[in-house]
């Protein structure tokens, strides 16, 4: 379930990172710790899953920031 729900937490915000703080309240909702890396293990996990063999990677890292989807396109 988290696998999923981490992708529709990014997919509204419209090629926008999301800070990790919202993704952890999105998917886990509950307060975390924002040292914790539990997002980047799965956002890790997804980018093994989602954008190994192609091109152009979807999931993107905005450092400083947090994360988006974004196509090639983008």
């Amino acid at each position: 379930p988290k696998e999923h729900a981490i992708p529709e937490s990014l997919m509204p915000n419209g090629g926008r990172p999301l800070p990790k703080s919202l993704i952890i309240k999105h998917v886990w909702d509950i307060h975390f710790d924002a040292i914790s890396n539990v997002v980047e293990v799965h956002i890790n996990a997804l980018r093994t899953k989602i954008d190994r063999g192609h091109p152009a990677p979807l999931i993107h890292t905005v450092r400083g920031v947090g994360y988006m989807l974004a196509d090639a396109s983008s």
